[in-house]
């Protein structure tokens, strides 16, 4: 019991933290992908609490009639909270910070 107070103090205080930090000046910091450094190890997928972060399969038939299949992992910045959580889980540093949003209108600066 004692534990999953602690879990919902800190998820609590973390949520008031980000509602802070964004009502400061309105803006809250996001993320974006590298595709050229990304591996596609999907690390970065499980740890957005916010399903910000998405993979996507495309199947390309080339003209020689092999079979590709290609993916990308993309952060809707109108989901990504700013958190950190994908920067800090890729192996391969190809999460960046991306810019800042405004909180208001959802606009990339």
């Amino acid at each position: 019991m004692r534990k999953w107070i602690a879990v919902l103090f800190f998820f609590t205080l973390g949520l008031l933290f980000l509602n802070i930090s964004c009502q400061n000046n309105n803006t809250y910091q996001v993320y974006k992908i590298d595709q050229t450094k990304c591996h596609r190890c999907h690390q970065c997928v499980p740890k957005c609490g916010f399903n910000a972060i998405t993979y996507t399969l495309d199947v390309v038939d080339t003209i020689t009639g092999e079979t590709l299949i290609l993916g990308s992992v993309k952060i809707d910045p109108k989901k990504c909270v700013g958190c950190g959580e994908c920067f800090r889980a890729c192996p391969y540093h190809a999460i960046n910070t991306g810019g800042q949003v405004d909180g208001t209108t959802g606009a990339t600066r």
